[in-house]
């Protein structure tokens, strides 16, 4: 085992010592073959959890003496991907080996709210290829032979249950697509997945029917799209980016992309870049961007909002990946050298080396805080990044890494460690920094992260001969690099997480204030409330006032000690008022009312009906005269009904809907 040594101020490590106490390594697992020349591949591209705290990891894997957790499997031919599941303890769920005769892609995996999951990818169709079982096979695909524009589909959706049993596969492309528009000119990029199971699919493709004749591409050259599928595999729709090469371009010309979708306002984001030099610019509506690595969102048609670009002033720097929390501000996490700018931050480092960075955003792209390490002669990158609760979290591989006072170093020539470093979401600072071990000269990362309702994070990567995990080591089976899982946390797997929930009423004589109180499970350890504006509580029943009318998304969270959980809602803060009939607009009655309500007016008005919690339910202009509302599709309850003249002169009607 390599010596070590851990440098950190006393308060540092006061804190380190403290946090350790309430959570360690848990268990470990490692996975792969023996086939030497895959061993590059042989690493954990993607790691999720479900709400049960089941883990699910991607890895690239060879062929000969395929393993995971010492289960054997069949491998199929160069490099193919396993997708495999272990419960919160470590027990061995399911595994299943995707692969035709070559180098296959899959890109990521997801998990909806009911624990399904799904994968994207692009397979390799001049021989058999496999879906695989836990034994057998779920699906073969014919071969594809090279005279015959047939059965050279290639790209592909799957959806797995929780269990591992295969639900659907679809293959977009047209049954009689070209070997050149297959293999040269079609690419599964990226994609994601709601929480209903709606899957946005990220794909480069040629002009084209797809989709059974659902979609009609028409676009010249090889174009950016985001298909959708529901929960079913049905396809839904195919949007255009605003985004496309500057030129018609083979799939190998364009960056290397990274794609997130926010479901609080169905925005896209996307990740670009350029891992060599052919790599082409890319056109985004209309501007032509030829910087190394930058982020640019779209809604959900598909059109431009904002970018933010990296200016690369000394060796190289990328977004090495990104997530979003639930109030939908945006981590991204990579690598970068001192001098270097992405967006209006300048990145510093006192020493030489390449260092990890992480950066928050807001919805509208606007910088929240940034914070970087530095490394001494050695490039240190920061590959995975995942957000829980107060946290963000990222993972890699480092020689030597300094991240504001903690510090972890090791002799030098030793290879690199595993590192795993936390930091409190609000505010960026550091939480705590710790590592683990692996044998002197061999070059060890952290490539995956995620974390569970727990409040666990689970890493996957890939080592080198032996790894430390706990009072776990792994052992590489041959050659190069094989695959590791391993789990950071609590022993908390059979604990009973909190059930956040709270009530909401209005003001009725302010339509910005609202009492909000707790109705979920007790006892709690913490409580904290997000009132979707950047203010906070940790009051258990707040009132709130806000500054300024708008939808705001307010969540709670709640933990003890098995994890966190998180409830969230809409309210939204209108200049509603109760102050009724100071210039009376019109007769309302009766009220209350059963199915219609009659008004009487004098003057053409609109009208617009909120909830108590002030959504807007339906609008629209009533005449001068009388008309009627039918409010018998309303369920018994108290509404308000807003009326206005031309003038904007408004007044706001309390009903009670019997």
């Amino acid at each position: 085992m390599k010596k070590k040594y851990f440098l950190k101020l006393a308060l540092s490590l006061f804190l380190i010592t403290t946090i350790s106490n309430a959570q360690s390594w848990q268990w470990a697992i490692s996975g792969g073959s023996f086939d030497s020349d895959n061993a590059n591949s042989e690493t954990v591209k993607c790691m999720v959890t479900d709400y049960d705290g089941n883990v699910y990891s991607l890895s690239n894997v060879g062929v000969n003496g395929l393993q995971v957790a010492g289960v054997s499997k069949e491998g199929f031919s160069g490099i193919d991907y396993m997708i495999s599941s272990f419960s919160c303890s470590g027990e061995y769920r399911w595994s299943r080996v995707i692969g035709g005769p070559g180098t296959d892609e899959i890109q990521r995996i997801q998990v909806d709210a009911e624990g399904n999951i799904y994968a994207v990818g692009k397979i390799k169709r001049n021989g058999e290829a496999y879906f695989g079982g836990e034994t057998g096979y779920d699906i073969v695909l014919p071969t594809s032979s090279s005279s015959v524009d047939l059965n050279k589909q290639n790209l592909f959706i799957v959806k797995y249950s929780s269990e591992g049993e295969l639900l659907w596969m679809n293959m977009p492309q047209p049954e009689d697509i070209s070997y050149t528009d297959a293999l040269i000119n079609s690419k599964s990029l990226d994609f994601q997945v709601d929480d209903e199971g709606n899957s946005y699919w990220l794909c480069f493709i040629p002009p084209g029917t797809y989709a059974d004749g659902a979609f009609v591409n028409t676009l010249e050259g090889n174009n950016l799209f985001i298909f959708k599928y529901d929960t079913d595999g049905n396809f839904i729709a195919a949007s255009e980016s605003e985004m496309q090469p500057i030129e018609n371009s083979p799939m190998n010309s364009i960056p290397d992309m990274k794609l997130a979708l926010d479901q609080n306002n169905n925005n896209f984001y996307i990740v670009c870049n350029k891992i060599n030099t052919d790599i082409v610019d890319m056109d985004i509506n209309g501007e032509v961007v030829d910087n190394n690595s930058f982020l640019a969102a779209f809604n959900e048609d598909g059109n431009f909002l904002w970018k933010i670009v990296s200016t690369i002033q000394q060796g190289s720097a990328d977004i090495s990946d990104m997530c979003i929390d639930s109030d939908g501000a945006i981590y991204l996490s990579g690598s970068t050298f001192d001098g270097n700018s992405l967006g209006e931050t300048t990145f510093t480092s006192p020493t030489n080396g390449g260092f990890p960075y992480i950066v928050k955003l807001n919805a509208q792209g606007e910088f929240i805080w940034t914070t970087n390490g530095s490394t001494i002669n050695s490039s240190t990158s920061a590959y995975g990044i995942t957000v829980k609760a107060d946290e963000v979290a990222v993972t890699g591989g480092f020689g030597i890494l300094t991240w504001d006072e903690l510090e972890l170093v090791q002799e030098t020539n030793e290879g690199y460690d595993i590192y795993l470093a936390r930091f409190n979401k609000q505010d960026g600072n550091i939480i705590g920094l710790i590592d683990i071990e692996g044998n002197a000269g061999y070059w060890d990362y952290g490539n995956a992260i995620t974390a569970d309702t727990y409040g666990s994070y689970y890493m996957g990567g890939r080592f080198d001969n032996l790894l430390y995990i706990g009072d776990t080591t792994l052992a590489d089976g041959a050659q190069g690099w094989d695959f590791f899982i391993a789990k950071y946390g609590s022993q908390n797997c059979d604990c009973s997480m909190p059930q956040p929930s709270f009530g909401v009423t209005p003001d009725t004589q302010n339509g910005s204030t609202f009492s909000f109180s707790y109705t979920g499970t007790t006892p709690y350890d913490t409580i904290s409330w997000n009132f979707g504006d950047g203010q906070t509580s940790e009051e258990e029943n707040p009132e709130y006032a806000y500054s300024n009318p708008g939808t705001y998304n307010v969540c709670l969270t709640v933990t003890n000690d098995c994890g966190n959980e998180e409830y969230c809602t809409e309210v939204e803060a209108t200049s509603l008022s109760t102050e009724l009939f100071k210039n009376a607009l019109a007769t309302v009655y009766p009220n209350p009312v059963n199915d219609i309500i009659n008004i009487t007016t004098k003057k053409a008005l609109s009208y617009t009906i909120y909830t108590v919690l002030g959504s807007k339910i339906s609008k629209g202009n009533i005449d001068s005269g009388n008309a009627t509302l039918y409010f018998g599709y309303l369920t018994p309850g108290v509404y308000f009904l807003q009326i206005s003249d031309e003038n904007n002169t408004s007044e706001v009607i309390k009903l009670f809907k019997k």
